[in-house]
């Protein structure tokens, strides 16, 4: 097996997001001396598990890929799940520890992974890389709002509901069909908290200030579709008159990736016809006014178009 010059990592590493075992790196050539000169030394550091790597840790902890890879090496069979799973797949979460798996049978405790003695079923496990295999979108959706605190959890529901990854049917129907589940009482809050049609507390301010304004004629959680294909579901949607208006959640947007997907996709939406307005949560309690006044105009306008 070929090595790498930093640190003698197994050349093998590269394709599992740089992560590699001590018996790889024996099975390599290394002795165990070598190998334990490594870690001693510094050259080597441990992700969690069994997973080693020689690339140095980053400031903000190991990506979930580094993660997924080294809770893979340890248990192969294993599924990964909650906010790893969630960060691999573009969710708006940070990739924490311990990383949560789901196994076949039951481990002895590894540093930095917890397992959970069940597999999800065939249909929600997807294998992003050949050997790294995750829960598939709506299962790890649905895992992360159960163990997330409650305005992290809203801040999620906010970003699935609006790119399409998640709508009040199917959390409702999880609720019903998974009674007793890990964080089922999680979920039966986020359901309560989202009954008026907001997924989060600045949609519920925003529906607030148009009803106090006596504002008619809009929608909540709205999916809209162009000539390609669906768009994402929006906050609130003026159907006649083609207007969207958005609320731009401070940790949900906070990301350059978060930042690209939501102005593709605002392009679309624009593109589609709609007028588009976005606000913040200074906006809604600052100048509740101004936020109306804007609205109006753009409902106006969006009337007389053609």
């Amino acid at each position: 097996m070929a090595r790498s010059s930093r640190g003698g990592a197994p050349g093998r590493a590269s394709a599992q997001g740089g992560v590699f075992t001590a018996r790889q790196a024996l099975d390599g050539g290394l002795t165990p001396r070598q190998v334990r000169y490594r870690l001693e030394q510094g050259r080597w550091q441990q992700v969690v598990g069994r997973g080693l790597t020689a690339e140095a840790r980053p400031d903000g902890g190991w990506p979930a890929e580094a993660l997924a890879w080294a809770a893979s090496l340890t248990w192969p069979e294993a599924v990964i799940g909650y906010q790893v799973a969630g960060a691999l797949q573009g969710f708006p979460v940070r990739p924490v520890q311990p990383v949560r798996v789901f196994t076949r049978v039951r481990h002895r405790r590894q540093a930095g992974l917890l397992a959970q003695a069940a597999v999800p079923v065939p249909g929600h496990v997807v294998e992003p890389r050949p050997g790294l295999r995750i829960t598939a979108p709506g299962r790890t959706a649905l895992d992360c709002l159960a163990v997330l605190p409650p305005h992290a959890a809203e801040d999620l529901c906010a970003w699935l509901a609006a790119h399409g990854r998640l709508d009040r049917a199917v959390l409702t129907r999880a609720i019903v069909e998974h009674t007793g589940r890990h964080g089922i009482g999680r979920l039966r809050e986020l359901h309560r908290r989202t009954a008026g049609g907001a997924v989060s507390e600045a949609e519920r301010r925003l529906h607030h200030i148009l009803r106090r304004a006596g504002v008619e004629g809009w929608c909540a959680g709205a999916r809209v579709w162009d000539d390609v294909g669906p768009i994402g579901v929006v906050d609130v949607l003026f159907t006649r008159e083609r207007v969207v208006v958005e609320v731009d959640g401070a940790r949900a947007h906070a990301t350059p990736e978060a930042l690209v997907r939501d102005l593709r996709r605002q392009n679309r939406l624009m593109v589609a016809g709609y007028l588009v307005l976005r606000f913040t949560w200074d906006d809604l309690a600052r100048r509740p006014d101004v936020v109306v006044a804007q609205i109006c105009r753009a409902l106006v306008r969006g009337s007389s178009s053609p």
